[in-house]
């Protein structure tokens, strides 16, 4: 499995999140990832990275606070197929199972 795909969509989301509004779409290829930068801006970046269909509202607000408060910038985003990203229901489900079971 290449992970380049990932990377990619990691590095689009921090250059967007580096400078974005409060909340936007960063699109890679065809794809458009939602994420939310709850600020504040002078904070230090933290990209947080939710499970396997998970949606960025998944995240406890009383951690996004104590982020902020100690000098960091949540950055949290629904991956492909959640919440505000972009779905593919065409292709169909990944074989979870399988890829669960390998990992063991």
């Amino acid at each position: 499995m290449s992970w380049a795909p990932l990377r990619t969509v990691l590095l689009v989301l921090l250059s967007f999140c580096l400078f974005s509004e409060n909340e936007g779409y960063a699109k890679n290829d065809n794809v458009n990832i939602f994420y939310l930068d709850h600020g504040p801006k002078e904070g230090t970046p933290v990209l947080m990275i939710q499970g396997l269909g998970a949606q960025l509202t998944y995240w406890p607000d009383e951690l996004i606070s104590l982020l902020q408060q100690n000098g960091y910038r949540p950055i949290v985003f629904d991956n492909r197929d959640a919440g505000l990203s972009d779905n593919f229901d065409e292709k169909g489900r990944p074989p979870l199972y399988g890829i669960t079971l390998s990992s063991i």
